[in-house]
Formats: C-alpha cells, sequence, structure tokens
C-alpha cells in the first residue's frame, strides 16, 4: 500500500461514523495491513464511541443546551487533531483518552 492510500483511509476514519465504517472495510479490501491505518482507526473508533456516550450519558440525563454544544465543540477539536495528525504522517494519541483507546480496541490490527 502507499503512503497516500493509508492517509486517505486514516483521514476517512475520523469522520464519524459512517466514514469510519467506510475505512475499516475498504482496509480490508485492499489489505492494508499499515499499523498507521490501524492506529488511526482505534483513535477515530475511540472518538465515534466517545461521542456516542456523552451524548447519552450526560445530554440525556441532563438536557443542557450549553453542555451539548461544549461536547460537541470537544469532539471537533479531537477530530481536527486526529486530522492534522494523518496529514503530517504522525502517530499522535488523541488528548486525553488515546492511549486507552489504543488498548481497548487492540484487536484492530
Amino acid at each position: 500500500m502507499t503512503q497516500e492510500y493509508s492517509k486517505n483511509l486514516s483521514s476517512a476514519a475520523y469522520i464519524l461514523p459512517v466514514g469510519w465504517i467506510v475505512a475499516y472495510l475498504m482496509r480490508k479490501v485492499a489489505g492494508d495491513d499499515t499499523e498507521f491505518t490501524a492506529f488511526h482507526l482505534r483513535q477515530g473508533l475511540g472518538l465515534s464511541i466517545f461521542e456516542v456516550l456523552c451524548y447519552l450519558l450526560l445530554v440525556k440525563l441532563v438536557d443542557s443546551v450549553v453542555l451539548n454544544s461544549f461536547i460537541t465543540l470537544v469532539v471537533f477539536f479531537l477530530i481536527i487533531t486526529g486530522l492534522r495528525g494523518v496529514q503530517k504522517g504522525l502517530m499522535r494519541y488523541q488528548p486525553l483518552l488515546g492511549r486507552h483507546f489504543d488498548v481497548w480496541f487492540a484487536f484492530i490490527k
């Protein structure tokens, strides 16, 4: 696989959640077994789950527009940091939970 193809798949992994599914399936079809793509798939999956859990646990229980806006802004910031890392060719963990995402989703190899 070319580095450019891996970057494209890794970038798609941060388009939550549909882009992540497409990137995962395309990786399997194309036989892309680079650690770079797997790393960003793990980080993207973690962000997707983090976003859903925050929404369900915090926003639905508290029912606050301000809290919903804050969580959306935080997730947007994390997506941008992930995409910047992809474009620079870096495997940089997401702030706060990125190292945990790498452990929790180690089945993505």
